[in-house]
């Protein structure tokens, strides 16, 4: 009853942005072709193409996202905002790659323009705030098909379900009391009238009437299973078991659900979805061209001067890196140091002698890591990610740091989150290692494309200021 409401609720949501966003497109049409152009933009019949791809773009992206994405209710602010940068992103993607393919210029910029940010607003707004607001309007408390619900569980479970900001709400159902099973009580904090004991819920029910039961942390009591159901049969009520994941595991575990089983996992990863993986590896292509063509080759002009007059030899300098899975690939990088001197297996310090005058500049602003774009045109990193580092150094880390592993989880990076929070330069001392993990498995926790470019305007900044961990 409950799931079937949450997935109404979504489809629900979904046809409502769906009806505004083509709403929102053919009344930008108008204002512009009328106010703007004077009615000189091209006929209804051009623009009602662009409509339905934006239409096949909104049910493809739903269509790909997790059970929880579709769901929405429970999801963190960060993760709605991730889904609203998918949505908008796939609307650009396909829109954009439908002009593409077709060549079409009859589509105003200046509407595309306008439409995606009016669009981007909307969705923002809808997935955020109106998913909720509808969620109120279907539930009304004065609606008839709502009913009450008993709270069944031990006094410390109904206690922390109370007191949890993050307890799931009951679409058509309110909260009517507990009932304890044992003799443990709540603790005097529950916000609910107590109806008694496990021993009397067959009167409690036919005395309030109650539509649902939802019955909390009874895994060991298995026992109580065949009773609770027949109860529910004989009253026609809904029995609903409630599993709080974070309390029988920790609040680092997520729940997946398939056919009859549930999944819990300790990490969450949204670059394992296969189309978030796409979205990612687009906007690396994108971004590595874009780099190789306009940025790489200036670059290369300006490190060579500097090397010719004060170290000539080799323009680029290689290493084998650790990437993702553990995987080795060569990553290239501006040579800064003398040549020779490289000396594999140490790791470099703030005013290291092999760093050539002027090599120290290069490294400071991150110019030496531009070549790493090559990398990630070739698929071996992204523009994001945890940095690479060599293999020597992931062995020493690894046994000083918890967790450091799971970074080759994700792609390196050119940058990354440890980066432009200032965890980079040094790290001789555990807490600095500490620091950039703690960092880095955020980031592949809360992967999204908006997240993406966040770090890469804060690394920007950086290389105009450089912190004082730079060296």
């Amino acid at each position: 009853m409950i799931p079937n409401r949450y997935v109404g609720m979504s489809r629900l949501h979904l046809l409502i942005q769906i009806g505004v966003s083509t709403v929102l497109y053919w009344t930008l049409f108008v204002i512009l072709n009328f106010v703007v152009y004077r009615g000189g933009m091209a006929s209804p019949e051009h623009y009602a193409l662009g409509s339905a791809i934006l239409v096949f773009s909104l049910l493809v992206e739903y269509h790909t996202r997790s059970q929880p994405e579709k769901m929405l209710s429970g999801l963190s602010r960060r993760a709605l905002k991730g889904v609203c940068h998918r949505q908008l992103v796939f609307a650009m993607a396909t829109m954009f790659g439908f002009i593409v393919m077709s060549k079409d210029q009859t589509l105003s910029r200046l509407f595309l323009t306008c439409f995606f940010v009016a669009e981007f607003l909307w969705i923002s707004w809808s997935n955020i705030y109106g998913f909720r607001l509808t969620h109120r309007l279907l539930y009304r408390s004065n609606d008839r098909g709502r009913g009450r619900a008993v709270l069944v569980g031990s006094g410390s479970d109904i206690n922390q379900y109370l007191t949890n900001s993050h307890a799931p709400s009951f679409p058509g159902l309110d909260l009517f009391g507990y009932v304890t099973i044992g003799s443990e009580a709540p603790g005097g904090v529950a916000a609910l009238p107590d109806l008694g004991s496990f021993q009397n819920i067959r009167h409690i029910c036919e005395d309030s009437k109650a539509k649902a039961l939802l019955l909390l942390g009874l895994q060991n009591r298995k026992d109580l299973v065949n009773p609770v159901v027949k109860l529910a049969d004989d009253f026609g009520m809904r029995a609903m078991w409630i599993d709080d994941i974070n309390s029988r595991f920790g609040s680092r575990f997520f729940p997946y659900h398939t056919g009859k089983f549930s999944i819990v996992s300790h990490i969450n990863e949204p670059l394992e979805d296969p189309v978030n993986r796409l979205v990612k590896r687009v906007f690396d292509l994108a971004g590595s061209i874009f780099g190789l063509i306009f940025v790489l080759p200036p670059a290369m002009l300006f490190v060579w001067i500097i090397q010719s007059r004060k170290s000539p030899g080799p323009l680029f300098y290689t290493q084998l890196r650790t990437g993702r899975n553990g995987e080795q690939f060569k990553c290239f990088k501006f040579r800064s140091m003398y040549v020779n001197r490289n000396d594999e297996g140490v790791q470099t310090a703030k005013n290291d002698s092999r760093i050539f005058p002027g090599g120290d500049f290069i490294r400071k602003s991150s110019i030496d890591e531009l070549p790493q774009l090559i990398n990630v045109f070739l698929g071996d990193m992204s523009i994001v990610g945890p940095r690479p580092h060599a293999e020597f150094t992931d062995l020493e880390h690894a046994g000083k740091t918890q967790s450091y592993r799971l970074r080759s989880l994700a792609k390196p990076g050119i940058t990354g989150l440890a980066q432009c929070k200032g965890f980079r330069g040094d790290t001789s001392e555990e807490h600095q290692i500490r620091n950039r993990v703690r960092m880095d498995l955020f980031y592949i926790q809360h992967w999204s494309l908006g997240f993406d470019i966040t770090i890469i305007v804060k690394t920007v900044l950086q290389l105009i200021k450089p912190p004082k961990s730079a060296y």
